[in-house]
Order: structure tokens, then C-alpha cells, then sequence
């Protein structure tokens, strides 16, 4: 009989390699995952899952039957998947931008090493992560499952009231592995706090207004061509699209944006722009801090009334006079060009 695992000892790894997509990373004490020697990535979503992302071709043929036969369902290529969902601060950020914008990211020399993300200019990748699930308990030997040659194709950075900020990350890998182990492998998991909502700054045109939920989802249409072969031989980069939705009450605490002024702005085309941070610097400059700082455009509008009533302003990003700009000091040197 198998050994039985309850949801509370679910663990994910993740773990950060250059060498190439064909590589799979290590989770020894030294490696750079959340932080140095710490893969573990407290994840909300205890109960996820890799999937193998196994495809098929099916091709009916004359066998003179109505129903499918095996002969007709092959194995294809493969295309591993996950998504993983946990608290934002900025190790865990650090490590998302750099698998999202890949050589759009840039890292300062001496500590807090500042990571600056903006929109890449190159479709090449230069990091890929493998992410572990520990499934038997331990990852020095055992019958785990992994995804080797990872990236993201695709996160959200979220925050309502009374609550953290959250993001949640997709991710499309090379290859699966369902006997995975690593004879130096740890199983620590990084203890960062997560970021509270409440400690978060948001302006509009450099006014600071009230907002009681955000969300912005990145993505960049990712393609990962296996050509001749089962599996992936690279990832490439599509078009950056960046789109979310803030919530504004008509008392916004600044005259400038109260009332109708979000509605105006909507009607005129006008793009704003939107920064937010927690630490109190935009660009980060402490380690732990974050910020965000994008032109957007609104797309429509739609009233609510929760506390009060307010506007939800669902937008997307665009390249104007403030291009993206993400910013994050973890404290930790990841090597990044």
C-alpha cells in the first residue's frame, strides 16, 4: 500500500538555473530559489498539481468501426503546466520577474540588489526554473514529480482590503518527471512575510487616492515550438500584454480624481498613470520594498457599491510618456546579467 499524504504536508520547490531549457535546476543549499539554499515557496494553493501537459494526435482511420481505436490515438509532444499561487513580497517577486521579462530584467551591483523589470526588447529566455512537489515527503530520493526548463507565461499581482498581496503565476515548462529526486536536495521553505494590502500606496497622476482592490495581470503569448521533437526546444517571447482593473470611490481622498474625473478621463482617451508601492519608494530602495509604475488606459466603466459607491476601471497598459517599470530589492544577489 502507498503511504498516505494529508493536504497540510504538501511543499512546492522552485529553483533557478541558466544553463539552458534542456537543464534541470538543483534544490541543494546553495541554491538560488525564493532565497539562497531556500526553494520552498509557501504557496496558498496547497493542493496544486504538475501537469504533464501530454498531447495526443488523433487521426480516425478506415477500420470500418464506429468507436475510436487505440491505433488512432498516438502519443504527441509534451507541454507541462502549473500554476501556483502565494504571498507577494519581494523575494518572491524578484524571482517572478526575472522568469516572466527574462532579459528585461536587470539587477544593481551591492545590496539591497534592486531588480528593475521593464518590457523586454529580445523573444530569448536566459532563465528557466524547475519546480518540484516533493509528493513522497522527501526529495533526496523517492517517486517526486517535477517540471524542468520553466518559465512563466503568465502572473497576476492582486490585493484587496483586509487582505495581502497575492500573486499567482502560470507557468509552462519542458518536461515532466514523475521519478524525480536530488541526492542534495533540501526541503526549506523561505519565511518571508507577505506584504499587507493596508501598507500599500497607490496614486493616479501623482495623486494619492483611495482603492479597495487592484489587479493586473501580465502576459506575454508565449510560444514554445518543439519542431521536430516531443518536447519544447526554447520558449519565445509574443507581445507583452498587460491588463487589470483598479476600483476608485467617488470620495477618492484626492480632489483631483474624486466624482466624475475617472469617467472624463475615460471618455477623453486620456492615459493615467498608475504607481503603486509598499515601503514608501517608487523605484524600491529598501530591501522588501516594491513598486509598480505604468501608463494605462481605461476601457470602460462600471458602477459599484459596496461601502460606498465607486467606479470599477478595468484598463490596460501602454507605452506612453511613463513606460513599465517594476522594481524590487530582496537582498539577495540571483546573478541576473
Amino acid at each position: 500500500m502507498g503511504t498516505p499524504r494529508a493536504l497540510w504536508q504538501q511543499l512546492a520547490l522552485i529553483a533557478l538555473q541558466t544553463s539552458g531549457i534542456t537543464s534541470a535546476a538543483d534544490f541543494s543549499s546553495s541554491c538560488i530559489g525564493v532565497e539562497t539554499g531556500k526553494p520552498g515557496l509557501p504557496v496558498l494553493n496547497r493542493d496544486y498539481s504538475l501537469n504533464p501537459g501530454q498531447q495526443f494526435i488523433e487521426e480516425r482511420q478506415a477500420f470500418g468501426i464506429s468507436n475510436l481505436k487505440k491505433e488512432e490515438r498516438k502519443l504527441g509532444g509534451m507541454l507541462p503546466t502549473t500554476t501556483l499561487e502565494f504571498p507577494a513580497n519581494a523575494y518572491n517577486l524578484a524571482l517572478v520577474l526575472w522568469l516572466f521579462f527574462q532579459t528585461g530584467v536587470s539587477e544593481a551591483g551591492t545590496s539591497p540588489y534592486m531588480k528593475t523589470a521593464i518590457p523586454y526588447t529580445s523573444p530569448v529566455c536566459e532563465v528557466w526554473a524547475s519546480i518540484a512537489d516533493p509528493i513522497t515527503g522527501a526529495i533526496t530520493s523517492g517517486n517526486n514529480e517535477a517540471i524542468h526548463g520553466a518559465i512563466i507565461s503568465s502572473w497576476t499581482l492582486s490585493g484587496e482590503e483586509n487582505g495581502q498581496l497575492k500573486i499567482s503565476a502560470e507557468f509552462v515548462g519542458r518536461q515532466f518527471v514523475k521519478d524525480f529526486s536530488d541526492a542534495d536536495g533540501v526541503l526549506t521553505v523561505s519565511t518571508q512575510a507577505g506584504l499587507l494590502y493596508r501598507n500599500t500606496n497607490i496614486s493616479l497622476d501623482g495623486n494619492t487616492v483611495y482603492c479597495p482592490s487592484f489587479s493586473i495581470t501580465f502576459s506575454h503569448n508565449v510560444e514554445s515550438p518543439a519542431y521536430n521533437g516531443q518536447y519544447p526546444r526554447k520558449h519565445v517571447l509574443h507581445d507583452l500584454e498587460i491588463t487589470g482593473e483598479i476600483v476608485i470611490p467617488r470620495d477618492s481622498g484626492s480632489a483631483a480624481e474624486d466624482n466624475e474625473a475617472q469617467i472624463t478621463d475615460l471618455l477623453a482617451g486620456d492615459d493615467k498613470r498608475l504607481k503603486i508601492d509598499v515601503g514608501g519608494h517608487n523605484p524600491a530602495s529598501a530591501e522588501g520594498d516594491i513598486a509598480l509604475d505604468m501608463d494605462i488606459l481605461y476601457k470602460e466603466k462600471e458602477k459599484v457599491s459596496e461601502a460606498e459607491i465607486g467606479t470599477r476601471l478595468p484598463f490596460e497598459q501602454v507605452a506612453g510618456s511613463n513606460d513599465l517599470s517594476i522594481t524590487c530589492a530582496d537582498g539577495i544577489q540571483r546573478n541576473i546579467p
